[in-house]
């Protein structure tokens, strides 16, 4: 903390207004390629550099991950398998970070304190000179569970100069975190759109009529057929089916104020002690005797959406069927983390692999597992994937 106030005294005014201005850019991003775009931007406007590489799960190849490279070296994205694996076993900072996992930052110093000792190197010979660099410092973002999970190698020519410990200083205690809750910001921002996306998909093809809404009852999602007993809830069987239900779409009455009451009693924290989802519902019987009843639900999202829950209306028929079938409505049953867990058995990743993408152990994913089989009434992955699809 000494050395990162005395890192941040040491910068004049307008430095310290340009810097807070540049890493705005930063925490703007939302998706991989605003991170990569304001990352390009911030760099080159914070240091002078000659080349950047962003490496993700750099222990494991995967071609589809958002790794990027800016600068005269040749790009990792596009490379097979073989090729990866040969401009890794060049970088000395991968070898150190696996087995100091307590680091987040170092210069090519750590390994060739001197000249003598860095151009006697088979690893200057074959990459620095070809590539025309010289001096280099790495930065490392692990999981909770300190996993690897981003490399970062920003490189400098023998012009250029070495960083000086004060620019170390500044990389390692300022630069640093604010990249680390900028990455923590687009992983969530993504994982909550993957989310959302598959949620809307299974809906879309859903014989439920369904409603999403916001805390603040602004739409988030609604499917034809939720608009069509919207319609009908509204105006009456015989008079919608004259009406373009997207057209006169309203969000009934009855919903709001069952909306309303949910509301009122998370303000005065009557769910406090309350974990399961949906921790509140609502029923709704249509006031003209049409046959129709709604259920309000209420969930909660994950924390990157600020902890606010967010309302599910389906329409039922009086005798209480819904028409959407069973895996469906056992879906909502399930906790959000639980669903987060299904995408990515759906998606095809193991045990392992889903603990280190969500920073969960292992244990917690095959109990949270357990969980999904029992409500879902399935007795392996196999099975739980062919009916989800």
């Amino acid at each position: 903390r000494t050395g990162m106030c005395r890192c941040w005294n040491n910068l004049g005014a307008p430095e310290k207004q340009k810097r807070l201005k540049i890493f705005q850019r930063l925490h703007s991003a939302l998706t991989w390629n605003d991170f990569r775009l304001a990352m390009e931007e911030v760099t080159g406007a914070l240091s002078t550099i000659h080349s950047l590489s962003w490496i993700v799960e750099p222990s494991h190849f995967d071609p589809h991950l958002p790794h990027f490279h800016f600068g005269p070296l040749e790009a990792f994205q596009g490379l097979g398998e073989s090729d990866w694996r040969k401009r890794l076993a060049k970088c000395p900072f991968l070898h150190f970070f696996e087995n100091n996992p307590q680091a987040c930052c170092i210069g090519t110093k750590t390994f060739w304190p001197d000249a003598a000792t860095l151009e006697s190197t088979d690893f200057y010979h074959s990459a620095m000179v070809p590539d025309g660099w010289r001096h280099a410092l790495g930065m490392t973002f692990r999981s909770e569970y300190h996993h690897l999970k981003y490399l970062m190698v920003i490189r400098r020519t023998a012009e250029q100069g070495d960083f000086t410990p004060d620019e170390k200083l500044f990389f390692d205690q300022i630069f640093h975190p604010h990249v680390e809750a900028a990455v923590q910001r687009v992983e969530d921002w993504e994982r909550e759109h993957s989310r959302r996306h598959a949620l809307q998909s299974l809906l879309s093809r859903s014989e439920m009529p369904v409603i999403l809404l916001s805390w603040q009852l602004k739409v988030l999602y609604i499917n034809r057929k939720g608009m069509d007993a919207s319609a009908v809830w509204n105006f009456g069987e015989k008079e919608a089916k004259a009406l373009n239900s997207s057209q006169v779409f309203k969000i009934p009455r009855e919903v709001q104020r069952a909306c309303a009451k949910i509301k009122q009693a998370w303000a005065s924290g009557g769910f406090q002690n309350v974990t399961s989802d949906p921790f509140c519902e609502v029923k709704v019987v249509s006031p003209d005797g049409g046959g129709l009843s709604i259920a309000v639900k209420a969930f909660r999202v994950q924390r990157n959406l600020g902890g606010v829950p967010f309302f599910q209306v389906s329409f039922q028929s009086e005798s209480g069927k819904s028409g959407a079938n069973p895996l469906e409505m056992q879906f909502f049953s399930l906790s959000p983390s639980e669903r987060e867990v299904v995408d990515l058995i759906c998606g095809g990743f193991t045990n392992q692999e889903i603990a280190q993408k969500l920073n969960k152990s292992v244990d917690t994913v095959k109990k949270q597992l357990g969980a999904v089989y029992k409500k879902t009434g399935v007795s392996g992955r196999g099975r739980l994937i062919a009916l989800l699809r």
